[in-house]
């Protein structure tokens, strides 16, 4: 009885392990428990096998210093351009980058190439009101 328990849980765990996440775009508001409130919390663009995902700042976002950190994901191996700054996405394919803001309306591109040429993009706006 002992085996097959454990030889069950070992099954459980390699199949949890196994499971492909969700990439849904939402994610719960901390805080909640219920599945129903939930917010989108990036941008993501796709072509393909190639993708992109911005996790901060949050398009039309309103900021009161003269720096933000844009974050995100893409596939890794890529190059990911933030305005005019070209970064190579590491194997655990996060990236992040400081950009300097202007007072009022600010444009902030993001870009993914690959190697076959293939590009996706994401254009955010944020305002700095010093």
């Amino acid at each position: 009885m002992r085996k097959q328990f454990l030889a069950l849980l070992i099954i459980f765990m390699l199949l949890g392990a196994c499971a492909p996440l969700p990439q849904t775009g939402l994610a719960a508001i901390p805080g909640t428990a219920n599945p129903a409130e939930i917010t989108p919390n990036f941008i993501e663009a796709r072509q393909g096998d190639l993708w992109l995902r911005v996790l901060s700042p949050q398009q039309n976002s309103t900021v009161n210093s003269e720096t933000v950190d844009v974050s995100g994901q893409a596939t890794a191996g890529t190059v990911v351009k933030i305005n005019q700054t070209e970064l190579l996405v590491p194997p655990d394919q996060f990236f992040r980058y400081t950009v300097t803001l202007e007072p009022g309306a600010n444009t902030i591109e993001i870009s993914a190439e690959n190697a076959d040429g293939n590009r996706v993009s994401v254009v955010l706006m944020v305002n700095y009101q010093p």
